[in-house]
């Protein structure tokens, strides 16, 4: 264990091939390991099933035909072997198994108030322009984090009005129409 994590430290991390997060250009479910012997690295759900069909023995080959047979679910954010010892149990006993990786979709917080409007959050809300720089395209919650903004958290109330007097007089672009955002996780 300690040779491979000095070669990722000193080698691995280095290279794009290694170290980049292996993603489905659709976000579609992909295979990522045969059998215990290879492990996924998988930020999402990692599941755990046959690599043949018990009825004709058929290689299985797509997430959806995995899925019609037992399978084994984890949450992921790690590298993780494809086995019955990750998984603490198996979905068929005697048959070849395969890992399939569904990446969960990145979060971002939701927009919950035009300037005036009440937003409703358990959490941090942002107050900031309502567009980009053009003036007419709605700013997203990524756009926002790019401009100018300002933060107040809401966990005590679960609700905030969304003006500059609930960010304590604070206007991140004044003259321009506002929003809010809620990030519930924080």
């Amino acid at each position: 264990m300690s040779q491979a994590r000095d070669h990722w430290q000193n080698v691995g991390y280095k290279s794009s091939a290694l170290s980049a997060t292996i993603v489905d250009k659709d976000n579609l479910p992909f295979k990522c390991a045969s059998g215990a012997m290879e492990s996924c690295m998988c930020p999402g759900t990692l599941w755990f099933g046959l690599a043949t069909r018990p009825d004709n023995g058929a290689k299985i080959e797509t997430f959806e035909d995995m899925r019609e047979w037992r399978t084994l679910s984890a949450e992921s954010e790690d590298w993780q072997s494809c086995s019955v010892i990750e998984f603490g149990s198996d979905p068929l006993p005697g048959y070849d198994k395969q890992c399939f990786c569904e990446v969960k979709a990145p979060y971002e917080a939701s927009r919950c108030a035009d300037e005036g409007d009440d937003c409703l959050c358990n959490g941090h809300v942002y107050f900031s322009s309502r567009f980009k720089a053009d003036k007419t395209t709605p700013a997203e919650f990524s756009d926002v984090l790019g401009m100018g903004f300002t933060i107040v958290d809401a966990n005590n109330t679960g609700t905030v009005t969304c003006t500059s007097d609930t960010f304590d007089g604070a206007d991140p672009s004044p003259d321009t129409a506002k929003q809010c955002f809620c990030d519930d996780k924080k």
